[in-house]
């Protein structure tokens, strides 16, 4: 028998980062689609492709930003990304690569484990939606590489966040509440 639960636990701390918060913050698209791909592990389908879209939608939204950041010319900026044929656009491995590297200096491929996180992780995805069965390399996916999966896409997230310039970075709170449960034994 299987099961899980989880809780929402919150402190003073927790509250003022909350009302800290502008009134109309909305939480990037990404963040809860990764959030989304968390809670649904151990599922291994779902799970990859929620993190495999959240870091599509994530790197697309970074370089939006970093173009009008970096004053690159919005004609020439709609003209890379919009061409009507999505074979003619950049593919997501050219925006973590040639395109990140032009705005900010550094390539995923600099940091090899999430270059190969990444690569598998779209492996992983298109496997699962072509042939209902999410593989890397040849062999399926089981629940831990999943895991891991999802927790290197976190980790993608905020490497590329440290090569952004400080005013695109996102809001982001760590806090660390321990919640105990205990059952008497009789």
């Amino acid at each position: 028998v299987q099961f899980s639960f989880s809780w929402i636990a919150l402190n003073k701390e927790i509250w003022t980062d909350i009302h800290n918060l502008p009134v109309d913050y909305q939480p990037p698209a990404w963040q809860g689609l990764l959030l989304d791909a968390s809670a649904q592990l151990p599922s291994i389908g779902p799970s990859v492709v929620l993190a495999a879209t959240a870091l599509e939608v994530f790197i697309a939204k970074v370089l939006d930003q970093l173009a009008v950041a970096k004053n690159a010319p919005p004609d020439l900026w709609q003209w890379i990304n919009q061409r009507g044929d999505r074979l003619r656009e950049p593919t997501v491995e050219e925006q973590y690569d040639a395109l990140l590297k032009h705005f900010t200096g550094h390539s995923l491929k600099e940091e090899q484990r999430l270059w190969e996180s990444f690569k598998n992780l779209k492996t992983a995805r298109n496997t699962f939606v072509h042939e209902g069965v999410a593989k890397v390399g040849g062999s399926a996916v089981n629940r831990e590489m999943a895991s891991a999966l999802v927790v290197l896409s976190f980790e993608i997230t905020e490497k590329v966040k440290a090569w952004l310039p400080q005013k695109l970075h996102w809001p982001q709170f760590r806090h660390v509440v321990r919640v105990e449960a205990s059952r008497q034994l009789s």
